[in-house]
């Protein structure tokens, strides 16, 4: 049973839940079994139980199991590939409406909409009821549960409109150079989300900067990072700006200036870049990426060619 409150029921507690249910318990009777509300059991068997429609044979009229079926008076507009005004949508026996009718609502037995929420065993009318049928099952109860937590957890937080909008605004200034840091510094408070949302939409392409960027990503298992090795610390005594600071004038125009310059990630080599002041010349030396020996490598070859001292 739920140890805390805000605890998700389990498998064994729906079990508890399917025994009262048709053992006649009154929701509070169960609800004090499991050191719960009777809120929350209800609200569970509610949200959980299995409804099963009545099968139906061909050209049957479905139309009968919408709420709104003796009010309703729509024509044509409950099917997109319907245009006939002759006859209303609820006689029409050739499709079937209530599968594609937005306005659509389920018609339920009286003894469903209160507890236990199910149908009773007992119930005479039962062979030849049209209502759908309900039961709650521990089974199908917890599957539910598992499927709707999973579904809960995909998608995105806001709705089209908001999506389209920022999509509008966001999408014309990426093209012109712009990354969504600097656009999330001057429309903020125009937009429904976060700089790190904006990636995660960008990545299932759902902006439209995506089209020609990365390729159509329904689900995928995030990739396990092996880690990359830490890299020994530098010594930089005597190499930092401060330390360039404190010398004498006539030293620093003497000084070399160093500096990698690096592409991609994935790239295997770097440019060394040396910038020799008092000459007001610069080398680019190609070498292999992160790599000391290259590094010392270049560096004793510039000084045999050059020798040590420049002026």
């Amino acid at each position: 049973m739920p140890q805390s409150k805000g605890k998700h029921l389990t498998k064994s507690n729906r079990e508890v839940i399917e025994d009262g249910v048709y053992a006649g318990d009154s929701s509070r009777s169960i609800a004090r079994k499991l050191d719960v509300s009777a809120s929350t059991i209800t609200r569970e068997v509610k949200a959980n139980r299995t409804i099963k429609e009545k099968k139906s044979q061909k050209d049957t009229k479905l139309s009968i199991r919408c709420l709104h079926y003796r009010d309703c008076q729509e024509s044509g507009s409950a099917c997109a590939k319907c245009s006939t005004s002759l006859t209303t949508c609820k006689s029409c026996r050739t499709r079937s409406c209530i599968e594609s009718c937005k306005d659509y609502e389920r018609r339920m037995c009286p003894q469903t909409e209160s507890w236990p929420y199910v149908c009773p065993k007992e119930c005479r009318k039962r062979p030849q009821c049209s209502f759908a049928k309900c039961a709650y099952r521990a089974y199908d109860a917890h599957n539910n549960y598992l499927l709707r937590l999973s579904a809960s957890r995909e998608g995105i937080g806001i709705t089209q409109e908001e999506l389209e909008n920022m999509d509008k605004l966001v999408t014309p200034l990426i093209k012109q150079g712009q990354s969504f840091e600097a656009i999330w510094i001057e429309h903020a408070g125009e937009l429904p989300v976060s700089v790190r949302s904006a990636y995660n939409y960008q990545e299932k392409e759902l902006l439209s900067t995506l089209n020609l960027e990365l390729p159509r990503k329904v689900r995928y298992k995030v990739r396990k990072n092996k880690g990359k090795s830490r890299r020994d610390r530098i010594d930089r005594t005597g190499r930092s700006y401060d330390d360039f600071k404190a010398l004498a004038l006539e030293e620093q125009v003497r000084v070399v200036q160093g500096d990698s310059v690096e592409g991609f990630e994935h790239n295997t080599q770097d440019l060394l870049s040396l910038h020799i002041l008092s000459a007001a010349f610069q080398f680019y030396l190609l070498k292999k990426h992160a790599d000391k020996t290259a590094t010392v490598s270049l560096l004793d070859a510039l000084e045999r060619t050059l020798g040590s001292r420049i002026h």
